[in-house]
């Protein structure tokens, strides 16, 4: 009888979040009263992005959505789902191809759908300049849009007045200050670390640290990337993450619990430091995230059932 620990890794977000596998159901059966539900209890910041993720992955949810926002005016729920839909429409015009292999029709169509996003974000936070969740998608949002650096803090400020500690903010305008996009590695050390230490122990932030050395290890070249996880500081700032943020006793599995495991695993694996990574692996149980796995040349299951059957042998 195989355990969860040696079962194939289940990647499916809805398997760590149930309520995630319940909004999608009712945005796919096109019944806006079960979708509006699910915010009824005012979910905090982060859930109430993975919720409009959720919504905004599902095909054709804008028909709902749309009708929706024309029968419900008292509402600005409609509006900010489908402002995360239109992001997701964007993405999908563009594709996950190279810029040089993506057509000129197919960027006006991304354009389109992130300027009606956009307006209808906007729309939300003028109504509701507290809607935090809104904010972050303005942020991924303007990303597409190229609003440029100044702007991103703008809209991450209005999200850290009401919620210093949202997570998925902080990631979002992280992936903003990154040099790919026009900000600078100094920049995002800055924000990470203090963000890491101005949230509460136990709180999921710290994993900022481990995006960021993740980020920083893909753009390395040459000499630099072979050495990259031989420097001490590394690991020892990765694993004083982990211990202050999803290895805490006081850690709760929160949103992007799973992403945040597999990512300290697989950089600890990429460190050959597989002892450090069996504590991450165990607390998946049997669950993890396609992202950073299927960033390792083999399929993201190889690759997970490798380093797991590793790091439980050394850990």
């Amino acid at each position: 009888m195989t355990t969860p620990l040696h079962s194939p890794p289940d990647f499916r977000p809805e398997s760590a979040y149930p309520q995630l596998a319940s909004i999608k159901a009712a945005a796919r059966a096109g019944d806006w009263p079960a979708v509006a539900r699910h915010f009824d209890s005012r979910p905090g910041t982060d859930d109430m992005v993975m919720l409009a993720v959720g919504v905004g992955e599902v095909p054709g949810a804008e028909v709902m959505l749309a009708r929706a926002a024309a029968e419900e005016e008292a509402s600005t729920l409609p509006e900010f789902l489908l402002g995360a839909r239109c992001l997701e429409l964007a993405w999908d015009a563009r594709s996950s191809k190279l810029a040089k292999h993506v057509s000129r029709e197919q960027f006006a169509r991304m354009r389109e759908h992130l300027c009606n996003g956009e307006q209808l974000l906007i729309d939300v936070t003028a109504l509701e300049p507290q809607h935090t969740a809104a904010w972050i998608f303005r942020i991924k949002n303007g990303m597409g849009l190229s609003t440029g650096l100044a702007e991103a803090r703008r809209r991450y400020d209005q999200v850290a007045k009401h919620d210093p500690h949202s997570y998925r903010a902080q990631v979002a305008y992280l992936n903003q200050i990154y040099p790919k996009w026009g900000g600078s590695w100094e920049t995002v050390w800055t924000f990470v670390r203090e963000r890491a230490a101005a949230a509460p122990e136990g709180a999921i932030n710290a994993t900022l640290i481990a995006e960021a050395h993740y980020e920083q290890f893909v753009w390395t070249e040459g000499d630099e990337r072979r050495r990259f996880w031989q420097r001490p500081e590394v690991v020892n700032e990765l694993y004083a993450a982990a211990q202050r943020s999803v290895l805490h006793p006081s850690f709760r599995n929160v949103y992007g619990w799973v992403t945040a495991h597999s990512l300290f695993a697989a950089l600890f694996c990429l460190g050959e430091r597989h002892d450090l990574a069996a504590p991450h692996f165990r607390a998946l149980g049997g669950l993890a995230s396609d992202f950073p796995w299927s960033h390792f040349g083999a399929t993201a299951t190889e690759s997970f059932t490798k380093h797991r059957a590793i790091a439980l042998r050394k850990g």
